[in-house]
């Protein structure tokens, strides 16, 4: 990927949050997929915002992408005095246990995602660690097979 400056400002993630919503919406609507959100505490971060864009961006995409019609998606953020977590929950296919280690590599895509979305190169998660990781954050992630996966990323204040 090359390096990639980081530039802060101070920023309202919960608005940055719903915008990214907003621009997704059709998705949702053409497969009958509920966004719920849950907002807590202060949501104000020094961060860069195009980077926190890519990063929710691509994980909501992939929320939507593999989850079926009539299912759901929760966003939630929670800020506390030392860090602001955001959680993207979805009720999709799940990541297959024995793929779960290689998620978050480069070029990777676990075999049921390429059964359901033919198209993809792989990069979208990778990257998203990268970038979590250059804001000087975390990403993990739990998923059960059939049943969906839930990503959560904190930033530092």
């Amino acid at each position: 990927m090359g390096r990639v400056k980081v530039e802060k400002e101070s920023a309202d993630v919960e608005a940055l949050t719903k915008s990214v919503i907003e621009e997704l919406e059709p998705t949702a609507l053409e497969k009958k997929i509920v966004m719920e959100t849950t907002f807590v505490g202060d949501l104000q971060l020094d961060t860069d915002t195009r980077l926190v864009r890519i990063i929710l961006q691509n994980l909501l995409s992939n929320s939507l992408r593999y989850t079926k019609e009539n299912g759901k998606v929760f966003i939630r953020l929670s800020g506390s005095t030392s860090r602001i977590r955001f959680e993207v929950e979805d009720t999709g296919v799940g990541i297959p246990p024995n793929e779960q280690g290689s998620i978050f590599s480069k070029l990777y895509r676990a075999t049921n995602a390429k059964e359901i979305e033919a198209n993809g190169n792989g990069i979208g998660l990778y990257m998203c660690k990268e970038l979590v990781e250059g804001l000087g954050g975390t990403i993990t992630f739990v998923s059960k097979l059939g049943e969906g996966t839930t990503f959560t990323f904190e930033l530092p204040r």
